[in-house]
Parts: structure tokens; sequence; C-alpha cells
């Protein structure tokens, strides 16, 4: 399935191509978007998601009204029974938005606003409160939309989440739904604490959520056999200096102008024990040591990820020259841990996937590959054999390719007007 658009008219359409040649320009089938609905043809709607749940596909798209400034969420669904003529069913409005947010401490770790999880669709939303001006938290929800009847698929359930000042994304791990949540700690507003997020929802009509776990940071695998999870703590550290300097420097978080303070991020990895309400800590791994910025970690299998990168290409602003210096060269590395289902983690090798350039980003994993993108086009690290990874690199057809779809052979990639690319997987 793609979502296209037509390179002259710029009409979405829905397509449906033969998974062995996935970069046809002509597909099998086709649903022309403008034909369904007249807000695809004044551009009012455009698509964020597009999941395929048995002999159906269904679009979310956002929807903007031109008259009241509002948007919403609208759920649309295609027949595949016969892929050389899809047919589009209907669409039903969504009765909330689509994201998670909040205080931005939150790391890359593929998380998703939305998936599909056996019969249920599952949207992670929330609704920023505010005292006045001030922010204060996230209200966050789990919307889950019912695909048991999957011509008419339906809003089924609401799933309240714990008030919080973050609220985190969407994985499936072991066929767990889990996500996390920040909350202050009272009595002392310079601490937070991390929650682990796990979820059932094989009813869609009656969902639940486990009893949230205390964990130090963000959750980025679980490993159910074992019981055991790693997290990416978050840890700020005030150093006195100026602020070019400091925005030059590669752990800069941010600058504190009233007390000409630099703040540096730190993010140790953690790998704990899960009890029935609480979680051992077991190790701690410092990744970044003091030259490098953990950038990207994502987790799946018995393996994590982790993209750091040394170097800041913006040297600072020289006031007695009146223009920036020179940065630094820039270099992003791959680190391969192990151990995320015993009890200590540890790296087993670490390889350069680019120099010279801060246009590097971990897009997705497997279980033993991580998948980068990078101005020279779609990389690939390849620790089968963990101690010796292997990276090559497939240039693209364009720029891009962050919403990537991974399968067990092939990773593909929407390159917008250059249509879709499929690369074979090792």
């Amino acid at each position: 399935m793609r979502l296209a658009d037509d390179w002259w008219t710029e009409d979405p359409a829905i397509e449906v191509v033969s998974a062995s040649d996935p970069e046809a320009a002509e597909p099998l089938g086709r649903v022309a978007l403008v034909e369904v609905s007249d807000e695809f043809a004044c551009h009012l709607s455009w698509g964020v998601e597009l999941f395929v749940h048995g002999e159906y596909a269904y679009l979310v798209r956002e929807t903007y009204d031109r008259v009241t400034y509002d948007a919403r969420l609208v759920l649309g669904t295609i027949d595949l029974h016969d892929p050389t003529a899809p047919t589009w069913l209907g669409a039903v409005d969504l009765p909330f938005s689509r994201g998670w947010g909040g205080y931005g401490v939150g790391m890359n770790t593929g998380e998703l606003a939305s998936l599909v999880l056996g019969d249920a669709m599952v949207f992670a939303s929330s609704d920023s409160q505010y005292d006045g001006e001030m922010y204060i938290g996230e209200r966050g929800t789990l919307e889950v939309v019912d695909l048991t009847s999957p011509a008419a698929p339906v809003h089924a359930a609401t799933l309240k989440r714990p008030f919080a000042l973050a609220q985190g994304g969407l994985l499936v791990q072991d066929d767990t739904l889990m996500s996390w949540h920040m909350g202050a700690v009272e009595g002392d507003p310079a601490k937070v604490r991390f929650y682990f997020d796990r979820f059932d929802v094989s009813s869609p009509t009656s969902p639940t959520a486990a009893t949230p776990i205390n964990v130090p940071g963000q959750i980025v695998s679980h490993d159910a056999s074992s019981d055991r999870v790693v997290t990416v703590g978050f840890e700020l550290e005030r150093v006195a200096m100026s602020a070019p300097d400091c925005w030059s420097s590669t752990r800069v978080w941010s600058y504190d102008e009233a007390t000409g303070e630099c703040l540096f991020d730190h993010r140790p990895l953690h790998l704990l024990a899960l009890g029935d309400d609480s979680a051992e800590l077991l190790d701690t791994l410092d990744v970044e040591a003091d030259d490098r910025r953990l950038v990207t970690v994502m987790g799946a299998g018995d393996v994590v990820f982790a993209q750091l990168r040394n170097g800041n290409d913006w040297g600072g602003w020289d006031a007695g020259a009146g223009a920036e210096r020179a940065g630094d060269a820039v270099t992003d590395e791959i680190a391969v841990i192990s151990g995320t289902d015993g009890n200590a983690l540890g790296e087993d090798s670490r390889v350069v996937l680019a120099e010279g350039t801060m246009w590097v980003s971990l897009v997705g994993v497997t279980d033993d590959l991580a998948l980068f993108v990078s101005a020279a086009g779609l990389g690939i690290v390849d620790a089968a054999d963990p101690e010796a990874p292997t990276v090559t690199v497939t240039p693209t057809y364009g720029w891009g390719c962050y919403q990537i779809e991974i399968t067990d052979d092939a990773a593909y990639c929407p390159m917008g007007a250059y249509g879709l690319q499929a690369i074979a997987l090792p």
C-alpha cells in the first residue's frame, strides 16, 4: 500500500502495488482520494498514517476546517479483497487528537503516535494543561479503535493515563504495548520520576493498564521472558560559562541567561529487573563518557543500538570578529549493546556512521540490524556478529526515508516525488 500524490496535480491517492515490485510506477489498483471527499480536493486533508489489517487498509488523516480553524482526525476504510479494484468503504470522525507531549525530555526511541496490535488500532493522545500562562502538565489517554469487524471500525474505548509532566508515545516489544510518563516529585521541583506503563488491548472494547512502575528514565526495551527493561536516564548539570561556549558544546541542553550557566544533559542507560509493582536496578552503562552525546537509542530483541555524536558544527559567536566561529567536525557512531536479558549491560562494539555532517538519524532497528539515514542514503549496521558489525550504505532516490517501513527482508523508503524505494536487508 502506498499513499501517493500526483506529481502534477498534487491530488492524493491510495495505491496497491505488488510486493514483488513495490517501486512500480503503475499500481495494481488505485483509489483517488479527491473522488471520495471534497476535503482532499480542496487540500484541507492530509494523510498521517496508513495501516493494513487483513484484507483492509485504513487511512488516518487530519482535516482542517477553514471556517472554524479547528482540526479533526478522520479514519477511512478501504476494501482490498480485489487488489486491482480497491474500494473506499467510507470514513468516520475520531473524537480525539493524535500525539503525545510534555517537557521535551523524551529521547527518540522509535515511539509511535498510533499503531495496530491484534484487532486494536491504538492512538496516544494528550492535551497540554496550563495555569494561566504556566505549563503544568499533560492529560493523556489511550484511544482504541475496534477492528474486530474490519469493514466497520469504531472508536471503542478511552483509557485514561496518569496526569504527568510528559507522556510518552507507543512501543510494542514481545507483544507488549508499552509507554512511559514523567511526573514531578512532590516537594522538590528540581526532580522528576519516570514510570513504565503497560497496556492490554487484546479486548479493544475494554483495554486495561497495569500499575505504573517507577523506573530511572524513559523506556527503551522490554524483554518479557526475563522481566528485564532498559531505560535511558535524564540528568542535568549546570556549568558556569559564556553563551557562545555553551551553545558550541557537544552536550548542550540549554543556557540559563539569568545565572550565566550552561545546562548539559547526561543520558545513562539502566538495566532493571521488573517485579509485580516495582523494579530493581541491576546495572548502569555510561555510553557518552565526557565527549559524546546520546542522540537516539532503540532496542529490539536482546540488543540495544545507541547513536552517539561527537562535535558540534556551530562554534559559537565571535563578538570581536562579529562572525561565527568555525565549529568542530561532527562524527556519528552506533554502539551495539548487549546483556538486556541478563544482569549487566555491555558495549560489544562501536562503528562510525558518518563524519563531517550532522544529518544522520537512526530510524529503525530489528533483532540485529540498525537502519540510519544520512546524506549518502540509507545505511545498515549489521550486528549479526555484535563484536564485529558491518556498515553498508545504499544511495536513495532523494533525501529522507524518515517514515520507514521495515519487514523481514526489506526496508521501504517513501521518497516523496521520487516514489517508493525498496532496499533489501541482509
